[in-house]
């Protein structure tokens, strides 16, 4: 079966006329029409196309021996033949890339190669703020792990710099077809469409047309579609895939976000009846609900490669930003009527107080402190005691070592808070125009009250391991801890410290340098320690 043969059957199995596959391959109706009446073939670019429209091999158009379409086997050459037309347009390209170069002046060489470098320029520039934004963007979502949070970016960043690469290759290229390779042919095309084209059975018009190809070449009307080359195809598709990949995940984020969102509204929803502030949260999150389905259906489509339904999608995004307006603006109005208290507001307050026998050395290791002089106390004993939340902490102390120092530590312990008790507070809240913060009353100042000798050891020995503040009160003093009194730092050496005393135990092959600098609290010690080759 012939070539012409070939195109009309499988022209006619798709269903095309000759006007439809014209249109494709911008040519004119003659130009199919004498292809199907075997007075003429189309160029290789055409047949490359061809074999891409009706998905066969060039062996299964040119080759004569094959007689049967129907028998032939689609699905066990359809890889194949994808490849062999990816492979010929690469080859097409090198082709007509490099006779343009041979037959341009090297002006107009320079004068290429100059506006590709422009323009690659200007994609590096627009690439690296984009390669280094998005994976910034996507990290930050896990600044609180830092193990993460350089995982996500690296993968983040290269996955960005591959697409980007990609695309700045496809748009080069591209770019280089429509301003260039479509301007050069060694063909006339208008001979072509002239009845000038080869006829396989005529040697003299062979003949001519051999001749005709020495001829120098022409500038021509460039191809109003523009269609790229096939093997761009395969690296756009490739970036599509790995869109798809990322706006899957995508997919189940905004699921997340959708769950999260509702959950949020299903519990606000009862408070509306209590505070217009609430009415307008209400309808900021129903406004926000619905842009996320919106969102997560574009996505949806994207990932399955179908049409979005634009006009209701648009009109739906309209009213819900709108409604998210209209929410957002009633609640920034309505928060104007409340009284805002963030600070030491306790749900129920409690005062934990724990008397302990002093020992030698023995330092209170406590941020803010308050010392209480009470000289009727033993001189032995020490209370410490301060104000807690009860429904969200419990406290206990702690006793420690400090480079052997003992050491009594405070600490908070969360607690499960009754919420039954909260939302009530809550609301009573509410309807008095308040708005309350709980539970932000730790570390508060601890009162320690004991002997003036005793608060003096216990000072003096504080004085060891840390620099800090002394103001005196009108019962006793309040000091805040500024900064550690030692700094060590120890390098292939084993060092044994006595902070208490400021002296060092060593091995003889380290040495230790002690330097002082002063601070707006006192001096600080600083000690280097590290491994003496010379000893």
């Amino acid at each position: 079966m012939k070539f012409g043969d070939k195109l009309i059957a499988l022209r006619k199995k798709k269903g095309m006329s000759q006007e439809d596959l014209a249109e494709k391959l911008n040519v004119s109706r003659q130009s199919v029409s004498k292809w199907e009446s075997n007075n003429t073939y189309p160029e290789t670019d055409k047949i490359i196309q061809i074999c891409a429209i009706f998905d066969c091999s060039m062996d299964d158009l040119i080759n004569d021996k094959i007689t049967d379409i129907d028998k032939i086997d689609r699905s066990s050459k359809k890889k194949e033949n994808q490849l062999n037309i990816v492979f010929d347009s690469l080859l097409s390209f090198i082709t007509k890339t490099v006779n343009m170069f041979a037959n341009m002046k090297f002006t107009n060489i320079l004068k290429c190669l100059i506006e590709l470098f422009i323009i690659a320029s200007m994609l590096f520039l627009l690439g690296a703020i984009v390669i280094n934004t998005i994976p910034l963007i996507f990290a930050n979502f896990f600044e609180a792990l830092p193990k993460l949070h350089h995982i996500v970016y690296n993968i983040f960043w290269s996955i960005s710099s591959l697409i980007w690469i990609i695309i700045s290759i496809i748009i080069i290229i591209h770019i280089f077809k429509i301003r260039y390779l479509d301007y050069f042919d060694l063909q006339d095309e208008k001979d072509i469409d002239n009845s000038k084209e080869i006829n396989p059975h005529n040697s003299e018009e062979i003949s001519n047309k051999n001749f005709s190809t020495n001829r120098q070449p022409k500038i021509i009307i460039r191809d109003s579609n523009h269609e790229p080359f096939a093997f761009l195809s395969v690296l756009s598709n490739f970036v599509l895939m790995i869109c798809r990949f990322i706006a899957f995940w995508f997919v189940l984020l905004g699921i997340g976000i959708l769950f999260a969102l509702s959950v949020t509204l299903v519990v606000l929803l009862p408070l509306s009846i209590y505070a217009e502030l609430f009415t307008g949260i209400n309808l900021a999150l129903f406004g926000l609900i619905g842009f996320t389905v919106i969102i997560i259906y574009f996505l949806v489509v994207f990932c399955f490669n179908k049409k979005p339904n634009l006009k209701y999608s648009l009109i739906a995004a309209s009213i819900l930003f709108c409604t998210t307006v209209i929410g957002t603006g009633l609640s920034v109005l309505s928060i104007k009527e409340y009284t805002y208290i963030s600070e030491n507001n306790y749900l129920t307050k409690a005062t934990y107080t724990k008397t302990i026998t002093y020992e030698d050395k023995l330092f209170l290791d406590f941020p803010t402190t308050k010392y209480v002089i009470d000289d009727t106390m033993p001189a032995d004993k020490i209370t410490i005691s301060t104000d807690y939340d009860k429904a969200y902490h419990t406290i206990s102390l702690t006793k420690k070592n400090y480079y052997n120092m003992p050491n009594i530590e405070l600490h908070y312990h969360a607690s499960f808070v009754d919420l039954k008790v909260l939302y009530n507070e809550f609301i009573n809240n509410l309807k008095n125009d308040t708005i309350k913060i709980y539970g932000n009353n730790t570390y508060q100042d601890i009162t320690v009250t004991a002997s003036s000798e005793t608060i003096n050891k216990l000072l003096d020995n504080l004085g060891h391991i840390y620099l800090y503040s002394k103001d005196s009160t009108e019962n006793g003093y309040h000091v805040e801890i500024a900064d550690s009194k030692v700094e060590l730092t120890s390098y292939n050496c084993d060092v044994d410290y006595d902070i208490y005393n400021d002296s060092i135990t060593k091995n003889d092959f380290c040495a230790c340098e002690r330097t002082l600098r002063q601070t707006p609290y006192g001096e600080k010690i600083y000690y280097s320690c590290d491994y003496n080759s010379e000893s």
